[in-house]
């Protein structure tokens, strides 16, 4: 996962690291997972979840709910 994800996404961020990389991606989270576990409190729908994100003015690529699963875009520019 690890090697994937600084390969693919990480060495072309910008970041000058794999662990700095890591850590950047784990800041970014932390207002998200804020957002979903507040919502969660509510309500375990993942819709719920995703409407609450979208409020909050995340962008939500792609909700996977075979594994309950929400990707959120973090791209720097609109391309």
């Amino acid at each position: 996962f690890v090697d994937h994800e600084w390969t693919k996404h990480g060495s072309c961020a910008g970041a000058d690291t794999a662990q700095s990389f890591f850590q950047e991606v784990c800041n970014m989270a932390q207002e998200p997972l804020q957002v979903m576990q507040k919502q969660l409190q509510k309500s375990k729908n993942l819709n719920d979840v995703v409407d609450s994100l979208k409020r909050s003015n995340f962008s939500v690529y792609e909700t996977d709910h075979e594994n309950a699963q929400v990707l959120l875009s973090a791209c720097a520019g609109v391309d």
